[in-house]
């Protein structure tokens, strides 16, 4: 899975971190600030603990092409857009995500989001394989592989996130600020 057509930054990445295996963020900061969108790109998994990405001169793409991204204890912080990808699994909790255009994209095959609270007025955009939300959504339930998982204190605005996805993708509805939906 890759960045799909529409979500290509106007005049592509400034900064690269490229990894032909894995890459590990430990109790790292980095700033892009200043060079145009941030691009980490690898072909094994992404491991990052405790760490600060930030980019006040763009957004920020993270994509491992055949492995796995588990983010723990992560803060994204960019002007522009935030798009994270993985082509097996993608683990997101107790972390912050920043964008200042207010667009967040995930992609994986299963997506395990915990701990996690969306931005009011954000765009979120939700792929996994099967484009669905996990039943029992912030119960602590098991991820269910190829949907959208909230297993636990996932919220929009601070209130449950399934309230903003619409009932037909598994969610509770009224809201519809989240979308799940195939790649």
């Amino acid at each position: 899975m890759s960045p799909s057509p529409e979500r290509q930054p106007p005049g592509g990445f400034g900064l690269h971190f490229i990894s032909f295996d894995e890459m590990i963020l430990n109790n790292s900061f980095i700033d892009g600030s200043g060079v145009g969108n941030m691009y980490f790109g690898l072909a094994g998994d992404l491991n990052a603990t405790t760490t600060f990405v930030q980019n006040f001169g763009g957004g920020i793409v993270m994509e491992s092409l055949s492995g796995n991204l588990n983010l723990n204890n992560v803060a994204l912080d960019a002007s522009g857009f935030i798009d994270v990808f993985a082509a097996d699994t993608l683990s997101l909790s107790n972390s912050s995500l920043m964008p200042g255009d207010n667009f967040i994209y995930m992609q994986a095959r299963t997506v395990d989001l915990q701990n996690i609270n969306f931005p009011a007025g954000s765009i979120v955009d939700l792929r996994s394989q099967f484009g669905m939300l996990a039943p029992n959504p912030n119960t602590s339930q098991p991820s269910l592989a190829g949907h959208v998982n909230f297993i636990q204190n996932v919220l929009y605005n601070g209130a449950p996130a399934q309230n903003e996805v619409p009932i037909s993708q598994g969610g509770s509805g009224p809201g519809n600020a989240i979308q799940i939906s195939t790649p």
